[in-house]
Order: C-alpha cells, then sequence, then structure tokens
C-alpha cells in the first residue's frame, strides 16, 4: 500500500527548482499579458462611427509603405506609391470582382476637387484565376505606382480630405490612408495624415 504524503516533510532541492520555475513562468505569462493589453489600449482609435466587430486603430509598423505627391500633366494627378512586403499582395481598382476589396481611392464631395477619369497603375495588375471564389482576379503583388487625375473647380484656396482603402492579402486586414489635398493659389498638395487597420474584435 502507498505511504501517505507527509506535509511536514521539506521539499527535495529538485522539487524546489521546479516550484520556482513553475511560479517564474506564470508570472511571466502575466506580465506579458498585461503588458501587450496595455500597449493595445494605448492605440488611439479612429475618428468616426466604429464597425461593430472591428475597431480601428493606428498601422504604425504596417507591412507596406504609401507615398503620396502631386504630379502635373495637363493638370495635378495625386500619385500613390505602394511598396508592398514580399509576398503581400492587394486586389487592383480594375478588378472586375470586388470579394477581396479592390484598392480605392476617394475625397470629399464638393470641396473644391473632383477626381477625373478612372485610377492608371503602373506596372498593371495581373489577371489570376482564384480558385476560392470561382473567377479571375486582378492582384497587384509588386510595388505599384497609381494616379489618379483630379479636376480643379475651386477658384481659391481650398482643402479636402481623402482617403485610400484595399484589403491587405494574406494577413485580411482592411487598411485607410488618409489624406489631405489643398490648394494656395500657386499649386495643388497633399498631406498624409495617417494609416489605420480594422482589427477584429475578439
Amino acid at each position: 500500500m502507498n505511504e501517505p504524503l507527509d506535509l511536514e516533510t521539506s521539499p527535495s532541492p529538485e522539487l524546489k527548482i521546479k516550484h520556482v520555475t513553475v511560479v517564474f513562468a506564470i508570472s511571466w505569462s502575466i506580465i506579458t499579458f498585461f503588458a501587450a493589453a496595455c500597449q493595445e489600449s494605448e492605440n488611439p482609435v479612429a475618428a468616426g462611427d466604429l464597425a461593430t466587430a472591428e475597431e480601428y486603430v493606428l498601422a504604425v509598423d504596417a507591412p507596406f509603405k504609401l507615398g503620396l505627391g502631386i504630379g502635373y500633366d495637363d493638370g495635378p494627378w495625386l500619385n500613390a506609391d505602394l511598396e508592398l512586403a514580399d509576398g503581400s499582395w492587394v486586389a487592383s481598382p480594375h478588378s472586375e470582382d470586388d470579394f477581396y476589396m479592390p484598392l480605392t481611392l476617394s475625397i470629399e464631395e464638393s470641396k473644391g476637387i473632383n477626381l477625373a477619369g478612372a485610377i492608371k497603375e503602373r506596372p498593371r495588375s495581373i489577371k489570376e484565376f482564384d480558385s476560392i471564389i470561382g473567377k479571375e482576379v486582378s492582384l497587384v503583388r509588386g510595388n505599384t505606382i497609381f494616379s489618379q487625375k483630379l479636376e480643379v473647380t475651386a477658384t481659391g484656396v481650398f482643402e479636402a480630405r481623402g482617403k485610400i482603402e484595399f484589403l491587405l492579402e494574406p494577413a485580411c486586414v482592411p487598411y485607410t490612408v488618409d489624406f489631405v489635398i489643398s490648394d494656395d493659389y500657386e499649386m495643388v498638395t497633399v498631406t498624409k495624415m495617417g494609416t489605420t487597420a480594422a482589427i477584429t474584435k475578439n
């Protein structure tokens, strides 16, 4: 028959070491959990209504770069230079299917400036057959410049807010890049305001 456990007996050195190791592991897990929670809570929430199943946080370390600039060719053009990390891709604005949330560019209405025509992309996106939806989609898998012609309707100083939206795959994270286009009588300029990501709540 097994001997009863003597609770008064001091644990062996091996048991002490195991006990300390377990306590340390649990303590470290708790510290890591609260540190991550604090870091997440410090991310500012973007202005505007929040979706029921998503929250919008500043994307400080977004796995892409998006530079904005104004070029002139028979009027001003907004150029968006997208640099993707290896393996990442987005749906082209020319994709005929919206399952992967094709890249879109929009600005406020009646603010002295309009979008004229369709977005141009260099290089052109590639059509690929997607087995998930059973259709061809136009995908952007490399660094690409998107150009949108602008039509200035204001006769004086103006400022208009706009945004570029797309779904970054395979991470499946929607991103929004906010910007402001303005004109000070001399030239049209664009200022990037920030990048936000829609993160699904747990």
